[in-house]
C-alpha cells in the first residue's frame, strides 16, 4: 500500500462535487435536504491506495429535512437511485448498499480490480447526537435487510482529536501506524474508522512521552 498524490485526490473529490451537484435538486423535489462534507483520512491527504482495491474517499451526508416523511430504506434507494443517474455515466459501477455506507465504485474490468471509489454514509442529526442510516444486511436467502437509525458516538471528538495531531514527528507517527492498518485491516472497515483509531493510538503514544 502507498500514499496516493494530493493531485490525484483532488481530481477525485472533483468529480464528487460536480455529481452531487446533480443529485442534490433530485433529492430536493422529493422533499429531502442536505449537507454534506468530506471525512477522515482524505481531509488530511492521507489517502491509501491498494493493489486490488484502489483508493477511496469518505464523505458524510447530512440530511436536514424529510417533508414527505420517507423511511429510512426509501431515503437510501433514493440517494442510490440519483447517485448512479449521475455516476454511471462517468463510469463508475451502480451503487452499492454495503450496510452503513453506499459504496460508489470505478473497476477496471479487464483485470477485474477496483481503481477508486466513494464511501458515502447518511446522517441524521437529533438532540443527543448524530444517527447513522444502517441496513443490517439481514439479506440472505432472499431475506431483506432492517433499515434504522443508529446513534453514533460523539462524531465532534473526532475532529478535536485530529486537530491535536502536531508536529512532524506526529505526522510521521499517524502515517506510519495509519498505512500498517490499513494493510492489515480483515474487518473490511471504512477509512475514517481506521483513521481515527491511528489518531488515538498516536495520542497515546505522545501522551506517554
Amino acid at each position: 500500500m502507498v500514499y496516493v498524490d494530493k493531485k490525484i485526490v483532488k481530481k477525485h473529490n472533483k468529480l464528487f462535487y460536480d455529481a452531487i451537484s446533480e443529485v442534490r435538486p433530485k433529492i430536493k423535489e422529493k422533499g429531502i435536504t442536505f449537507q454534506y462534507r468530506l471525512v477522515g483520512s482524505a481531509k488530511r491527504h492521507m489517502v491509501v491506495s491498494d493493489d486490488n482495491q484502489g483508493f477511496d474517499c469518505d464523505y458524510q451526508i447530512i440530511l436536514m429535512t424529510n417533508k414527505n416523511n420517507f423511511s429510512c430504506e426509501e431515503i437510501k434507494d433514493l440517494f442510490i437511485d440519483k447517485f448512479d443517474e449521475s455516476f454511471v455515466d462517468r463510469g463508475f459501477k451502480h451503487s452499492e448498499d454495503s450496510s452503513r455506507a453506499i459504496t460508489i465504485k470505478k473497476i477496471n474490468i479487464k483485470q477485474s480490480k477496483v481503481l477508486k471509489a466513494y464511501d458515502v454514509v447518511i446522517l441524521k442529526w437529533k438532540k443527543d447526537g448524530f444517527y447513522i442510516l444502517n441496513n443490517d444486511k439481514a439479506k440472505e436467502k432472499g431475506e431483506k435487510g432492517k433499515y434504522t437509525l443508529e446513534k453514533l458516538p460523539r462524531t465532534e471528538k473526532y475532529a478535536e482529536n485530529a486537530k491535536m495531531i502536531r508536529g512532524s514527528e506526529m505526522w510521521e507517527y499517524l502515517r506510519k501506524i495509519y498505512l500498517k492498518k490499513k494493510e492489515e485491516e480483515t474487518e473490511e472497515r471504512k477509512s475514517f474508522q481506521i483513521f481515527n483509531n491511528s489518531v488515538n493510538e498516536t495520542l497515546d503514544k505522545f501522551k506517554k512521552q
